[in-house]
Formats: C-alpha cells, structure tokens, sequence
C-alpha cells in the first residue's frame, strides 16, 4: 500500500514546493500608462471602431439612455461621458 502512495506523496510535495515559490516570487512591474497623444494614427483609429463597435451593442440592448447615439460616437477619445458635467 505504501508503494502505490508514492507518486500521490512526490505530487503533494511538488505542489507545495511551487506553492512557496509563488508566493515568494516578486510581483510584476505594474504596465505603464499611455497618453493618447502617444498613440499613433492607426492605433486610435482602432480604438475608435472598437468604441463604436461598443456604443451599438450598449444602444442595441437598450443600456444607454436616450440620446443621439451619433453625437457620442464622435465624441474624442477620453471624452465619452453620458452625464452632463457638473457647473
């Protein structure tokens, strides 16, 4: 019976080595933040067809309130704001 347990002892002590090293190793550098006037045409070209891509499906399901749903898809990037700004 011993014999039969030992591939069940060797995964047991496996996992607890990697457990130590997981919890020991340093956590990653946290990712840089990009401006958008860094950003090159293509990529805000991009982020602009994903963000209309995002308003229709919002307007489809009936998440956004009534308003026209063109004038925030023009809005710039950074600018989508639904709620009136404060005065």
């Amino acid at each position: 019976m011993g014999l039969l347990m030992v591939p069940t002892y060797v995964k047991m002590g496996l996992a607890a080595v990697l457990f130590v090293l997981v919890q020991l190793s340093p956590l990653p550098e946290p990712q840089q933040e990009v401006a958008l006037e860094d950003l090159d045409e293509k990529t805000v070209k991009r982020l602009m067809t994903l963000r209309r891509w995002a308003i229709d499906t919002l307007a489809e399901r009936g998440l956004l309130p009534d308003e026209n749903i063109d004038a925030l898809k023009a809005r710039p990037l950074g600018r989508l704001h639904i709620e009136d700004e404060p005065s």
